[in-house]
């Protein structure tokens, strides 16, 4: 796990494990030294996407579980916990792109600060 004491975000390997809508993906984070955090929902910091309610929703998270399926590795840099359970910050995907971004230039989000 590498830490960053300055800004409070700590960046750890994971993989995802559910596409819960396009702005809440559930991943099992590698901790290190053997401790894994499972089936972890991570809520993206400074991304709104519509409710799957929604016919949006649903087009927005259909858009997530293309580009995210189970078992994709991303980089989870985490800013906050809301519980121990779910935790606010941004997913990389491979290529250091972040999903944020990627979910905003698709049309499916929109950057909420």
């Amino acid at each position: 796990m590498e830490t960053d004491l300055h800004s409070g975000v700590w960046r750890v390997p994971c993989i995802v494990t559910r596409v819960i809508d396009a702005d809440t993906i559930e991943v099992d984070a590698d901790l290190g030294w053997g401790v894994w955090k499972r089936q972890m929902s991570v809520r993206l910091d400074g991304l709104w996407a519509p409710e799957n309610s929604t016919p949006e929703g649903k087009a927005a998270t259909g858009w997530a579980r293309t580009l995210l399926p189970v078992g994709t590795r991303l980089t989870l840099h985490s800013r906050w916990l809301l519980t121990f359970a779910r935790v606010v910050g941004s997913l990389y995907l491979p290529d250091g792109t972040n999903y944020a971004d990627a979910c905003t230039a698709s049309g499916h989000g929109r950057s909420n600060p």
